[in-house]
């Protein structure tokens, strides 16, 4: 707009020139020279206003691209500072597993601050992954996050397996557990061995130096809890037979969870108290004082004297 009125502007005075050196008279001359003045400035003050219009544009422009470029900058150090912040939480993460004592990790969280900001730069650090970064700072420190993650996972795989080795190797010792030798009745004990059974022949004291059985506690195996299930009904029918007897028997705790029969208890007369006499009781007290009135002492004195 401000162009195109000083294009008209400029028209005007072009023709305004023209009419005064056309001019016959010196009045109308010098009226010419004045209106040609007039537009002449119009036409200065109109290019000095698209000039400075479009001196504020191009400043506003400036100020713009700028502020965008500051926000552009700040959101990226911001994104920077955040990723720094997350890589240095997961390394203290790391480390914390990784060592055994504070102390160890303390020294670590120091060198990997000192070390940071060169790994950084030396890398691509705003577009690398966490796994990337993560594990070239824990090599720079000496430490193989790789090597140690393939060691735990053959540690899980040992131990899966090593959890089943010794059930089966328990269930075969006991499936092919040895004959029981020749000689008095024995009972299979869970752990595979072999215990005298109780002797008939000692009559009432038949639980006499016999160990019971410890019972098994293992319900995942059930195969192993039938033997447990056999000796609780023997040992329940032995009870019942001995049950008349059983007052005279003393079983005493053993280390093995079971029970001894002990010897027959000498019994003991029941503990009376004895009733002391009213005069035992007054000869244990002290004697009263002896009264010191001085009436009482003066006839003393006289009794004395006499």
């Amino acid at each position: 707009m401000l162009q195109r009125l000083a294009e008209l502007a400029m028209r005007s005075a072009e023709d305004l020139c023209a009419r005064q050196l056309a001019a016959q008279t010196p009045a109308e001359a010098a009226a010419l020279a004045s209106a040609l003045h007039r537009m002449s400035r119009t036409v200065r003050q109109t290019l000095l206003l698209e000039a400075r219009f479009s001196r504020d544009d191009r400043s506003e422009a400036r100020e713009a691209e700028g502020q965008a470029r500051a926000d552009a900058a700040e959101a990226a150090k911001a994104l920077h500072r955040d990723r720094k912040a997350r890589v240095r939480r997961a390394m203290e993460e790391v480390l914390c597993e990784r060592c055994e004592t504070q102390e160890e990790v303390d020294d670590l969280v120091l060198e990997m601050d000192l070390r940071l900001d060169d790994h950084i730069r030396a890398h691509d650090f705003e577009t690398a992954t966490f796994e990337a970064l993560i594990d070239g700072l824990c090599r720079s420190l000496g430490l193989d996050l790789l090597a140690d993650e393939d060691e735990a996972e053959a540690d899980e795989d040992a131990d899966e397996t090593g959890d089943e080795t010794p059930a089966a190797t328990h269930e075969a010792a006991f499936d092919a557990a040895p004959a029981p030798p020749p000689g008095p009745h024995l009972v299979q004990m869970p752990d595979c061995g072999w215990a005298a059974a109780p002797d008939s022949s000692l009559g009432n004291h038949g639980l006499h130096g016999w160990r019971f059985a410890p019972l098994c506690h293992e319900p995942t195996r059930k195969t192993r809890t039938a033997p447990c299930e056999r000796q609780r009904a023997r040992l329940s029918c032995r009870l019942d037979l001995i049950a008349p007897t059983a007052q005279s028997i003393r079983p005493v705790r053993v280390r093995s969870c079971g029970f001894v029969a002990n010897q027959k208890a000498a019994p003991q007369p029941p503990q009376t108290r004895r009733k002391t006499p009213i005069r035992e009781i007054r000869g244990s007290l002290p004697s009263p004082p002896r009264p010191r009135h001085p009436a009482t002492l003066l006839r003393f004195n006289a009794s004395y004297l006499a």
